[in-house]
């Protein structure tokens, strides 16, 4: 919450039980409706709080279901739990191939693990993952170059206000020591 310039308190709930004669404490989290307070935009946050909110939707949305698109499991395929089949609009599974299973192959069989449907489509991953990646480069590329330009002009600036900073102890430290050198004199 932080992060997203919200200010929240109660989102977890302490208790106590006796257990065999002992007690032990007890914590639960509460859900967003029973939290205690909630201040959206209450001070600047690394995002906005809406940024803050489909982040939050987004990782919900990547938790394992059956109307979720979901997010890879394992291996290198860039489309896992991302793909649907065109026939029938079930997820592709991604399974592995070769010696040391590193090639991808993307394959409907929901269908057929589910109901014991036909499989409908198969095909390689390898070209697929390769296209994709090089139009998410293609994409991401000018950002990253005008980012990498901004954090060395931030990188710059922040040396600068350092530099100062010790420039001005040093002519702090200077005069004491000429007011100290004039007092003992």
């Amino acid at each position: 919450m932080v992060y997203g310039g919200a200010y929240v308190y109660g989102r977890t709930e302490h208790g106590q039980r006796y257990e065999n004669g002992q007690s032990r404490k007890t914590a639960r989290r509460r859900s967003r409706e029973e939290w205690l307070s909630l201040i959206p935009d209450h001070h600047e946050g690394y995002v906005s709080w809406k940024e803050f909110e489909e982040i939050q939707e987004a990782i919900q949305n990547n938790r394992p279901g059956n109307d979720r698109v979901g997010a890879p499991k394992s291996g290198a395929a860039l489309l896992s739990g991302l793909v649907r089949c065109r026939h029938c609009s079930r997820k592709l599974l991604v399974t592995y191939t070769g010696r040391d299973r590193r090639y991808p192959r993307y394959a409907c069989q929901r269908g057929y693990l589910d109901n014991g449907e036909s499989k409908c489509i198969s095909f390689g991953g390898g070209v697929v993952d390769q296209a994709i990646s090089k139009e998410i480069m293609r994409v991401v590329a000018p950002a990253a170059i005008e980012a990498s330009v901004q954090i060395e002009q931030n990188h710059s600036q922040e040396y600068d206000a350092v530099l100062e900073a010790i420039e001005q102890d040093l002519q702090a430290a200077r005069y004491v020591a000429q007011h100290a050198q004039k007092q003992f004199d």
